[in-house]
């Protein structure tokens, strides 16, 4: 079933999938956790070769992941997508679009925060976009939800900094090209 998918089928399927409370439609903090969570399920499960990852910036990187949030942030109109991108920083919420999603992604990692702290955003599920990828989830081999959950559950909350360190340690192939190498590794 994961053949006939399309990319933004995969970005649904994801968020709708169990994380580390056991809830469907758990949101996923953070492009760049996205980013590493749809690289994984390559990797480590086998199931995602929709999307072609190079060694960019902040490690593996694909630039096909930008223009489906935005297809899934306007599908099927703006005022009802599928996905919301809400920023948030310590008690604020603002819904974003996706051109202030790449901005964002590119300036938190100027530092790398110890912490959490830095301006996130938190991709979720609207109640549409739920619907659909219920749908789409009742679809799938046990095999395949399978291994989206697992990547979901085993990295889905891990602070950024440490996801990263993992992805940047076990996959130095991707690591070439990046600015934050030495941040990560430290």
């Amino acid at each position: 079933m994961i053949g006939t998918l399309e990319k933004s089928d995969l970005i649904l399927l994801l968020l709708y999938s169990r994380g580390m409370k056991g809830q469907s439609s758990e949101s996923i903090q953070g492009i760049t956790r996205l980013m590493k969570l749809l690289f994984l399920l390559d990797r480590e499960e086998g199931i995602n070769d929709k999307f072609s990852f190079a060694p960019y910036k902040m490690g593996p990187f694909s630039s096909e992941v930008y223009p489906e949030l935005e297809f899934l942030r306007n599908f099927p109109d703006p005022e009802h997508p599928l996905v919301k991108g809400i920023a948030k920083r310590t008690g604020q919420s603002t819904e974003i679009s996706p051109e202030q999603i790449k901005y964002i992604d590119d300036i938190q990692f100027e530092e790398i925060p110890p912490d959490n702290s830095e301006v996130d955003v938190e991709f979720k599920l609207t109640d549409i976009g739920e619907a659909v990828a219920k749908e789409l989830w009742g679809e799938l081999d046990s095999k395949s939800r399978n291994s989206i959950e697992a990547i979901k559950v085993r990295y889905g909350n891990w602070p950024l900094r440490q996801l990263l360190k993992y992805v940047y340690e076990n996959y130095p192939d991707m690591t070439v090209n990046s600015e934050i190498k030495h941040q990560v590794l430290k």
